[in-house]
């Protein structure tokens, strides 16, 4: 029993040592923004990317930058291809378009663990006669962290 009562203490331990990086498109606007995400898709392609679902995740998130996880709701998006959907994103929500679990996004990172890499194509936000399209060589300009979240917010 001496050696079973350490491993009470020790597995919740481990566990809170998990984390996750999620990679949001943030509007931060008064009107609806549109989001086109183009990811790379294909047979051994394990992308950060990569949603095999059409329901996607949007979350709010306050003036201070505080995502309101427990409050995600979930939306069908117009999935115009594999791999390429648009989503319309209310003001003050945020698009989860990419996760990463028990590794820290830093600028420039390209592979990942268990040989995830970074499938994005495009990602083009589109509001009132406003355009940025976002591409891998662009992606660090726009993608930032906030705060000391592992998070990883664009900001339009």
């Amino acid at each position: 029993m001496k050696r079973v009562l350490p491993l009470f203490f020790i597995v919740p331990l481990l566990q809170a040592c998990s984390f996750r990086t999620d990679f949001l498109v943030l509007n931060t606007g008064e009107e609806s923004l549109l989001a086109e995400v183009i990811t790379k898709h294909g047979p051994g392609v394990s992308g950060l990317f990569e949603r095999a679902s059409s329901v996607k995740r949007l979350v709010p998130v306050s003036t201070d930058m505080e995502v309101g996880w427990d409050q995600a709701i979930s939306v069908n998006a117009d999935s115009i291809a594999p791999g390429h959907y648009r989503v319309a994103i209310p003001p003050r929500y945020a698009l989860d378009i990419g996760t990463v679990h028990n590794e820290e996004y830093t600028k420039g990172k390209r592979q990942f663990m268990n040989g995830r890499t970074f499938n994005l194509e495009s990602v083009t936000l589109t509001r009132t006669g406003k355009t940025v399209t976002i591409t891998p060589g662009n992606f660090d300009t726009y993608f930032k962290r906030v705060k000391k979240s592992f998070d990883v917010y664009c900001c339009f």
